[in-house]
């Protein structure tokens, strides 16, 4: 379950049943949730329509809803409603426009799955842990570069999205970690390699339990013998996944 503020996820979670997502979502950053678009994979029924109607939304997006929820939301002003299942996504092409034309690019349908990573530190990580990393990566592929997402039990604790450099974006997704969850233990999603070992100096000093981004930086080296020196179980993938 997403919100979505300015292209970017502000809180994403997973649990048993729709309405706990809901709940772990928007407990996740809910001041950046006001005014924001609601993404939900399941159908939406009478009671999460009741608890949805307290807040102010934009938009919510799920693959359908039950007729009286419908009725429900008719009583908010502005509010769009779109069924999703009706959305034809077979098109794998995406474009942007330029001053000089349009750019067309194939969508970024990478799916991370235990078999797609490969811990390269001498500490593994737990079941639960490597659930939270995977977690984690599929939500930074929809956070604008650089993008750093922290995460705990399938819920975004922290993310960091569109800064400058990937240090920024670390600082900004642990500032918003320190705002509701600090004293939760977090994983770390990148959506690239980390360039230097200062982000993840940063990530140890919070307590971070491990860490998952994509390999190619010819300092790789230095940041897989830090993740050794210090005992942090570090994942890489083979796959970087810019938004821009």
């Amino acid at each position: 379950m997403y919100y979505y503020k300015t292209h970017n996820p502000c809180g994403v979670a997973s649990d048993t049943t729709v309405k706990k997502s809901f709940i772990k979502a928007y407990q996740a950053d809910s001041l950046s949730a006001f005014g924001g678009v609601v993404l939900f994979n399941r159908k939406i029924n009478k009671n999460l329509s009741f608890l949805l109607k307290k807040y102010f939304f934009e938009i919510i997006v799920a693959p359908d809803f039950e007729k009286n929820s419908i009725e429900i939301f008719k009583t908010k002003k502005n509010l769009i409603l779109i069924r999703s299942k009706s959305i034809n996504s077979n098109n794998n092409k995406e474009f942007k426009t330029v001053t000089s034309g349009i750019l067309f690019q194939n969508k970024n349908d990478f799916k991370i799955t235990r078999k797609s990573i490969k811990l390269v530190s001498s500490k593994s990580a737990n079941f639960q842990t490597v659930e939270d990393l995977l977690f984690a990566f599929k939500v930074v592929k929809h956070v604008k570069s650089n993008a750093i997402v922290l995460a705990n039990k399938k819920q975004t604790v922290g993310i960091g999205a569109g800064q400058m450099s990937r240090f920024d974006s670390t600082r900004l997704a642990l500032m918003k970690y320190k705002d509701y969850f600090a004293n939760k233990k977090f994983v770390c999603a990148s959506d690239a390699f980390f360039p230097f070992v200062d982000n993840i100096q940063l990530l140890k000093k919070n307590n971070c339990l491990a860490i998952i981004q994509p390999l190619g930086s010819k300092n790789d080296k230095k940041i897989i013998d830090f993740a050794k020196q210090n005992k942090i179980p570090l994942y890489f993938t083979k796959n970087r996944v810019f938004k821009h």
